[in-house]
């Protein structure tokens, strides 16, 4: 028990990926669990091995004594992916050694993920409380024919394991309004937004700081740009929007496969970009924060509401930059850069929307005071893990009482 009477649960999330797969969920997920296992908690988690694999693997401290402090990642095996769909027909086989293994007291669960659902099988996942974070629907404006098809035989199977969960927790107040599936579960519901390791993160000094201006009076403006390559990212409108900046630059940071890289290369030729665009592929945490010291304004040009918050938003208020990103409807993304000091939003899909809003938010008209301390403190992820561990006793309490 903590000195305020609340119990210091073992908790065992669910995820799809986890580092060094690269992006939001997997990024939220690790620096979750680090900033819970600081605060004394025991921790692990049940995803996907990040490449395809027909074995699965545990990672965790070597030479511990005390287990019950020890961060652990189970991998189960991931034979090939249906889509996005990982295919893993053996992760029940390893959630139910991690909870045999582990002993949690609370399983985490992170959607949308489909493997999640053997959770509904096993009797020892069903005699623990369950917590839910939801970080995106399935459906949304953009999703595919294949995706809406498959999902009609999904949705029984989220409506089963959301029935069994005692809290979900939203990301933003736009989303959980905006959902359908979310705006269902009424009181069983409330908004906790995600957050960053201060920890991971750089120390910000004021040399740092070269995004705000340039010493050069004619010097190119430098856009970054960070994200995995998917269809909703918008990151062809991105590249499209420098034809109305003819003296930025761009960099562009993202993972994908070899398919994807090699489309948005011959997307950069074709558009005769190939001396403005710099494109990286995969960087390390220390050579990714090189580039948001190196850039003077942050774009995510995400157009549809798979894109529900934006963690890369986060670390580009880290570095004290502007950040112009798209006014999706339903989304938090617009709520989160609404949180920086300066800002400015986009339509969705319009190139030249894009460009206006990077011009804009470099003037000194646009000059917010969205961004304050309380403000900051909304994405602490210190203070989200005191709020999650009062939230887990709340399931628990109400998982005893069912």
């Amino acid at each position: 028990m903590t000195d305020h009477g609340v119990q210091e649960h073992r908790v065992l999330h669910i995820g799809k990926y986890f580092p060094p797969r690269f992006g939001g969920m997997e990024t939220y997920l690790s620096d979750l669990m680090n900033v819970q296992k600081r605060s004394g908690m025991a921790v692990a988690a049940v995803v996907h091995q990040h490449l395809p694999s027909i074995r699965a693997s545990h990672e965790g401290e070597e030479g511990t004594t005390n287990a019950a402090k020890a961060a652990h990642v189970y991998r189960a095996a991931r034979w090939f992916n249906i889509g996005v769909v990982p295919f893993a027909p053996l992760f029940a086989l390893t959630l139910a050694k991690a909870i045999k293994e582990f002993r949690p007291t609370v399983l985490h669960i992170h959607h949308p993920n489909a493997s999640g659902v053997w959770a509904l099988l096993l009797p020892s996942a069903r005699r623990l409380p369950w917590v839910a974070t939801w970080h995106a629907d399935i459906l949304t404006p953009e999703a595919s024919f294949a995706i809406k098809l498959g999902y009609q035989f999904y949705r029984p199977l989220q409506h089963a394991q959301l029935a069994r969960t005692q809290r979900v927790l939203a990301t933003s107040e736009p989303y959980r309004s905006g959902s359908p599936v979310l705006a269902a579960l009424e009181s069983r519901c409330e908004v906790l937004p995600l957050g960053l390791d201060q920890q991971r993160l750089p120390p910000i000094k004021t040399q740092d700081i070269v995004g705000q201006a340039s010493d050069e009076p004619h010097a190119p403006l430098r856009i970054l740009s960070v994200g995995r390559i998917a269809s909703y990212k918008g990151f062809r409108h991105l590249l499209e929007a420098l034809n109305f900046l003819p003296e930025a630059k761009l960099t562009m940071v993202v993972s994908g496969n070899s398919a994807e890289i090699t489309a948005l290369e011959d997307q950069i030729l074709r558009l005769g970009l190939s001396a403005r665009v710099n494109l990286k592929r995969n960087l390390s945490n220390k050579a990714l924060w090189d580039q948001y010291r190196a850039c003077q304004v942050f774009c995510l040009p995400s157009t549809d509401k798979t894109e529900a918050f934006g963690m890369v938003l986060l670390e580009a208020q880290h570095f004290n930059l502007p950040v112009v990103a798209c006014d999706i409807p339903d989304s938090g993304v617009p709520w989160v850069a609404a949180k920086n000091r300066r800002f400015a939003l986009a339509q969705p899909g319009d190139a030249q929307s894009l460009a206006l809003a990077i011009e804009r938010v470099m003037t000194p008209e646009v000059l917010h005071d969205g961004r304050s301390e309380e403000n900051t403190e909304i994405f602490s992820l210190e203070n989200q893990a005191k709020r999650l561990n009062v939230i887990y006793q709340q399931a628990s309490e109400g998982f005893d009482n069912c």
